[in-house]
């Protein structure tokens, strides 16, 4: 009963690639691959291929990607903090999830606001969380942010920098 499902692209930071697998019962695979023969087309053949290699020739480290993305999510946990904003605690992930309840209670900013605050105080550039929900406009979680964490240290370190102390309110 249980699926694995994994992404070549984030494991290896293959971004746009979109080649994943996923692991299960036979039963159950045979439904995925019901599922997927109506769903996609086809990967690109030498994209498959360049996943092949890559699998082949990790020696398990991921290029210290996991160390890096841990770090990222550390440093940019502490600037949204110093901004007034409330990071959820995570295992894992290429994305930050930060709540903005603190800046919305009582004075009507939305999500959107934030993120247009952001982009516009700071030059940082975030999702508001409601657009992965099937209809935003019903969305009635806490209000909150994602900011991807998969990127370089000098511009997680950048990013860090120009969140603190920034005025959102």
């Amino acid at each position: 009963r249980v699926v694995t499902i994994g992404s070549a692209s984030k494991l290896f930071s293959l971004t746009g690639w979109r080649l994943g697998w996923a692991i299960a019962p036979p039963s159950i695979v045979a439904k995925i691959n019901e599922l997927h023969s109506v769903t996609t087309y086809c990967a690109a053949s030498p994209l498959q291929h360049g996943i092949a290699v890559a699998f082949e020739e990790e020696d398990g480290t991921f290029e210290g990607i996991p160390d890096r993305i841990a770090e990222n999510y550390q440093e940019l946990s502490r600037a949204c903090a110093s901004a007034g904003l409330s990071p959820y605690p995570a295992g894992g992930g290429h994305f930050l999830c930060v709540g903005v309840a603190s800046l919305a209670q009582g004075r009507g900013i939305t999500e959107m606001e934030v993120v247009r605050r952001l982009v516009e105080r700071a030059g940082v550039a975030v999702l508001p969380l409601s657009m992965f929900a099937c209809d935003a406009s019903s969305w009635d979680n806490e209000p909150a942010i994602r900011i991807a964490i998969c990127k370089e240290k000098d511009t997680i370190a950048e990013a860090a920098r120009r969140l603190q102390g920034v005025d959102l309110s």
